[in-house]
């Protein structure tokens, strides 16, 4: 201590806590003597507590003990001396002409601050005392009041409390007048565009500070709190600029508003789009048929492309009907069975922004059939198909002779015609590319080869059993995917033997039709899908001789040349199924029939168990 006595209070404070000592022991020596003081530290914490009154002198000292029943805790001591004179801060406003002034004040909160600080507003009609606790609501403005402040008004702030009192800053705020405080950027350009700004956050900020944008469409405030956020750009919101936009901060705020930086940045628009055609409600008769059109912009990027779609009103399944990427917008849609359609249009630009048009409502009604006429070549392949006009509707030329070429479904521009049939027995499945070949599935890609094997093996007749018709397509068929039938050799393929009754031996129609022995009535077509039909006709109802005709003709379906065997004579065998075709083997026989012999007992007797297996065996 300095020289001299001096009388003074003597404070000390804590932090309070139940595991504190409630007999803490304060030893003050002055200049009479030591003085024992004991103060209970779990209560009464961060805040000034009197030890007393002493004359200090050289030599005086305050101690601490921790001989007490907790944890001792030794802050601090603050020593005021008695009947000095308190400090004080003082503001006074630079009013000219008496006015009515809301008064706040701030300060920043701490625990050790006063809960008691005495502030005192003196206004044309006196003085008024108010009492704050600056251990709370710290970084914001806190009303003291209303006043008529004049020339003389002041407001003043004692440290006579029992705490520390912080004299931050007083505001004067004229009541029923607004601030008029403004910082105005002009961004000066056109279009849409995302705003952005940015501030330094502090608790002495403002939390509702308000920016107004005004673009093309009016005026847009927005709040933000600069309390946080601070050091990075925050979106405002996307707005249509033009040249006399402006982008405003006011300070009528509840603290401090920092007008720091404001960035635009290209706001991308999504594309409008407009379905043109079909008009909403159109109608046509099926095959429907409707040409679909678009308009689309973008007023940030461009369009890349638009999507035509259909709904089917009574299934509600959706399908592409096509997509365009480039203006005029267009699609073709036809072959549109019977039904209700809601068509739509959608939009996509170069950053993928996506616009859906209004929807479009069709029908295609039932109205008179159309004849189609399907055109075959030798081997009963199709090749051409016309309607009832002549026009040429769907082609499938031969210029690869495995059938690789894809068929042409729209050769004169009149719209797409679907027809999936290829070479006799297969069906093209135009999601695979393959053709399904009834018991395998056929791939021309491949150079004309089937893609599984020949569920009959070896007895197909050939030494692969992935080939088709032996590598000859044009000669020959395999409308099963067993074996291949018809050939080069057979003179008048389009006819069976077949003509009644027990004649058998060599009467087969190897000679003009003409010359034939046998009526026209007695002669069958040699067609094995239609014998493959009959025969499971005469199965189901256990019709023996119908049964024996089917087998009869689909025997002969493979017989392409009649020498190097002959045919038994004498009645039927249903239950061997075989007497049509027991060889008398001729050593000059081609090897062709060879093979052609064993495709038909390998069918026939396929069918012949199915027969016994429905129908049973009567010898």
């Amino acid at each position: 201590m300095g020289s001299g006595v001096i009388r003074s209070k003597r404070y000390t404070r804590w932090t309070a806590h139940p595991n504190r000592a409630s007999n803490a022991q304060y030893t003050v020596t002055d200049s009479t003597g030591n003085h024992t003081v004991s103060v209970n530290q779990q209560t009464n914490g961060g805040s000034w507590q009197l030890l007393g009154s002493y004359t200090f002198d050289t030599g005086a000292s305050i101690t601490l003990t921790d001989q007490a029943n907790g944890y001792v805790i030794a802050d601090a001591i603050k020593i005021v001396p008695q009947n000095a004179a308190p400090s004080t801060a003082i503001w006074t406003p630079n009013i000219s002409v008496p006015s009515n002034y809301q008064v706040y004040a701030r300060w920043t909160a701490h625990p050790n601050r006063a809960s008691n600080a005495q502030y005192t507003v003196t206004d044309s009609t006196g003085s008024h005392p108010v009492t704050v606790d600056q251990q709370l609501n710290g970084g914001t403005w806190n009303l003291l009041g209303n006043y008529t402040l004049d020339a003389d008004s002041k407001v003043s702030l004692t440290d006579q409390a029992n705490g520390y009192v912080i004299a931050d800053a007083v505001q004067f705020v004229p009541v029923g007048q607004p601030q008029t405080n403004t910082a105005t950027w002009t961004p000066n350009v056109s279009g849409s565009y995302q705003v952005y700004a940015k501030w330094t956050q502090h608790p002495n900020r403002a939390s509702n500070a308000q920016y107004t944008i005004t673009d093309s469409t009016g005026s847009h405030t927005v709040s933000v709190d600069q309390q946080q956020n601070g050091g990075i750009w925050n979106l405002l919101g996307t707005f249509t600029l033009d040249a006399a936009s402006t982008i405003q901060l006011t300070d009528q705020a509840n603290g401090y508003v920092i007008a720091d930086a404001i960035k635009l940045v290209t706001a991308n628009v999504a594309p409008t789009i407009s379905l043109t055609s079909p008009a909403n409600n159109a109608t046509a008769t099926v095959p429907g048929s409707f040409t679909l059109m678009a308009t689309a912009s973008s007023t940030t990027s461009a369009v890349t492309k638009v999507d035509f779609y259909a709904i089917d009103n009574a299934t509600n399944a959706s399908s592409l009907i096509g997509t365009a990427t480039n203006a005029p917008y267009t699609a073709n849609w036809s072959n549109v069975p019977v039904g209700s359609y809601t068509l739509s249009a959608v939009a996509t630009d170069t950053l993928n922004a996506v616009t859906t048009s209004s929807p479009v409502t069709v029908t295609v009604n039932t109205g008179i059939a159309q004849a189609y006429y399907i055109h075959t070549d030798h081997l009963d392949t199709p090749r051409t198909i016309t309607d009832s006009q002549g026009n040429v509707v769907w082609q499938w030329d031969n210029t690869d002779p495995f059938g690789a070429n894809m068929a042409n479904e729209n050769p004169n521009g009149a719209g797409q015609f679907n027809f999936n049939l290829r070479f006799p027995g297969q069906y093209f499945d135009k999601e695979t590319g393959l053709h399904q070949n009834h018991f395998r599935d056929y791939d021309p890609a491949l150079g004309g080869r089937y893609i599984e094997s020949d569920p009959i093996g070896l007895e197909g007749g050939s030494f692969s059993t992935y080939t088709y018709v032996e590598g000859n397509p044009l000669s020959w068929i395999d409308p099963l995917g067993l074996f291949s039938a018809g050939g080069p050799d057979a003179p008048y393929p389009g006819h069976a033997d077949f003509p009644g009754g027990d004649r058998f031996d060599y009467n087969r129609e190897d000679t003009d039709p003409a010359t034939s022995p046998f009526r026209a009535p007695e002669r069958h077509f040699r067609d094995l899908p239609m014998s493959e039909k009959d025969v499971a006709s005469a199965i189901a109802t256990c019709d023996e001789d119908a049964f024996q005709r089917a087998m009869h003709r689909g025997q002969d379906y493979f017989s392409h040349y009649s020498r190097g065997y002959r045919w038994k004579p004498g009645s039927w065998n249903r239950c061997l199924g075989l007497g049509h075709l027991c060889p008398l083997v001729d050593p000059n026989a081609a090897d062709r029939d060879k093979v052609a012999w064993k495709k038909a007992s390998a069918w026939s007797q396929n069918r012949l168990n199915e027969w016994n297996a429905k129908c049973g065996c009567s010898k």
